[in-house]
């Protein structure tokens, strides 16, 4: 069985009130949960596109231009790294440029990580996801401990987190020279922004520690940001081959350590400790949701995601090396079969550098992007889709409030059915591919990309239920959760992008099964009540006595889907 389903089944269901609960608190009563101010309507949402509005990214290079970083004053004893999702010392651009400083200038570096409770509250990040972060904090502690550089982790819970954070590296860490890698989530961008626009520190923050070619650089002949994949992906293969060849994508070397000081203990801590709605031991105790996680899962989880930058490079280097590579395209959609690099939550938290992925990649395909060996190639083109997303909402950044890129697919009206959504996020619709994918979700906080897309477009397309229900509820639950790729792969699936499949194109849940779960493998893994039925019954839903009767009538819900998005996006 493969590697990312090696949990056993729950033998009990995930309570149904913990899904109302859900779904009153972030679909009925604040969908955004953003104040009513924030919000973006379709007139303040187009304000972006005909530049009535700053996208934040603009605003962002030009605080950087307005403040630019310069050497630190003698006066200043520390230099302070804040890390956010960049959890590696390897190849990290700001993390090295203030040890490289340090070294020059006679300084110590500080390093931070800040749990901020009231952000993991409004991003409804997954528990599982902030375990593995905390998991990965304690590997990255110690390598940096090698260099002689202390991580300071601080629990707090703010509203008011620029003057907090201001406080905090002024008066604790006494200097006003601080770095940190860009983040392009709307939150996340903004407090950079504020940060940056205060005055109050001196900041090194390059531009694309996430990315090879930064946003914006790659346009069509009008001057525009591509907003179809296939043109973009032959700009960016252009664009990033010429800086491979020419030595400019080398990935940076690995810094040499401080000497010991005295005083580097006290900065080497914790400060607090999360609530413990945060912790894994939530799902083990709380009612509503006990039975899904038991004890036994606490103990295997760490050994499923294992932590931090050793364990990212040991992983991607192993699937090179074990030639794994040879079958990425016909291995990464099966989900009973472990086909892909089990690199996303890493590429998530930054525990890897995607310009070491990228190098190595383009090194095995002799020196190719495009062409060459097709499973490579392959793999390439998956991370330049991450790339494209983050590209796509700094140009078009009302997607980041919830607000879908293609602005007439707000007109779709959906039936938003309660007990539908409850069904699907259960894994009881009747369906069983999509109730096996669910419920590997709930289980393990994954599913891979190909389950991803099959639930989706069930969720949107045949159940009617606002696609912004199941991303949310994706982001809860994923450990991988990275809030640009769920998004925008939510868009794509559903029709509501700007590169999304064509709306009337509607996943065929009985035919996927089929195709990419022949033997029902994967199936009767996480439903083992369907172990006695043949595979065509369970493929296509029929004579299953004793399971879930399918929620819906396809047919007829296909016929509707296909009316309501003709009737919102048709031309207008």
């Amino acid at each position: 069985m493969s590697k990312r389903i090696k949990l056993s089944p729950s033998s009990t269901k995930i309570s149904n009130k913990y899904v109302e609960n859900f779904w009153n608190k972030f679909l009925e009563v604040n969908p955004n949960f953003y104040e009513p101010k924030n919000r973006l309507d379709r007139i303040k949402a187009n304000q972006f596109n005909n530049g009535k509005r700053a996208k934040p990214y603009r605003r962002l290079q030009s605080a950087i231009e307005n403040h630019p970083f310069v050497e630190p004053q003698s006066s200043e004893t520390y230099l302070v790294h804040w890390f956010r999702n960049d959890l590696r010392i390897h190849d990290n651009l700001a993390l090295l440029k203030t040890i490289e400083l340090g070294h020059k200038l006679n300084k110590k570096v500080i390093t931070v990580y800040i749990f901020n409770e009231f952000d993991l509250r409004r991003h409804m990040d997954s528990v599982m996801k902030i375990d593995f972060i905390k998991r990965s904090l304690v590997e990255l502690r110690q390598s940096l401990n090698d260099l002689n550089i202390p991580l300071e982790i601080i629990h707090t819970d703010r509203t008011d987190f620029v003057p907090y954070f201001t406080q905090l590296i002024k008066e604790k860490y006494q200097t006003s020279t601080v770095s940190f890698n860009t983040r392009y989530e709307w939150d996340e961008i903004n407090t950079d922004i504020e940060i940056i626009d205060s005055g109050a520190f001196n900041v090194y923050c390059p531009l694309q520690d996430q990315l090879i070619i930064e946003p914006f650089q790659l346009q069509t002949g009008k001057g525009t940001m591509y907003s179809k994949f296939t043109p973009w992906w032959k700009s960016w293969a252009k664009k990033t081959l010429e800086l491979y060849k020419t030595g400019r994508l080398e990935c940076l070397k690995n810094p040499k350590a401080f000497e010991a000081w005295e005083s580097l203990e006290r900065f080497n801590k914790d400060e607090g400790q999360l609530d413990k709605e945060f912790s894994l031991e939530t799902l083990l105790n709380e009612q509503l949701y006990k039975g899904i996680i038991t004890q036994s899962d606490l103990q295997n989880l760490p050994e499923l995601y294992k932590p931090g930058e050793k364990a990212a490079y040991q992983t991607f280097n192993n699937y090179l090396e074990t030639n794994s590579i040879a079958k990425y395209t016909t291995a990464k959609d099966p989900p009973q079969i472990s086909g892909s690099t089990h690199l996303s939550h890493h590429l998530t938290q930054g525990t890897i550098s995607p310009r070491y992925i990228f190098h190595e990649l383009v090194s095995l395909n002799q020196g190719k992007i495009i062409g060459g060996n097709i499973n490579v190639e392959t793999l390439i083109k998956e991370l330049a889709w991450r790339e494209f997303f983050r590209h796509l909402v700094c140009n078009w950044p009302y997607c980041m409030m919830y607000v879908p890129t293609n602005l007439n697919s707000l007109d779709l009206h959906n039936e938003n059915s309660r007990e539908k959504f409850q069904k699907w996020a259960q894994g009881e619709t009747g369906f069983p591919i999509v109730d096996a994918c669910m419920r590997q979700l709930l289980k393990t906080g994954y599913m891979n990309n190909r389950c991803r897309m099959i639930c989706s477009s069930f969720l949107a397309k045949d159940l009617n239920v606002d696609y912004r229900a199941g991303e949310l509820w994706f982001y809860q639950h994923l450990i991988d959760g990275d809030f640009i790729s769920n998004n925008q792969g939510w868009q794509w699936t559903t029709s509501t992008g700007l590169d999304s499949q064509p709306w009337f194109r509607i996943f065929n849940v009985h035919l996927q099964s089929e195709k990419f779960d022949k033997e029902c493998l994967f199936i009767k893994h996480w439903i083992p009540q369907l172990e006695g039925f043949e595979t065509k019954q369970i493929h296509y839903a029929q004579g299953l006595s004793g399971y879930f009767k399918p929620c819906i009538d396809r047919d007829a819900e296909r016929e509707a889907t296909l009316e309501r998005y003709r009737e919102a996006m048709s031309t207008k």
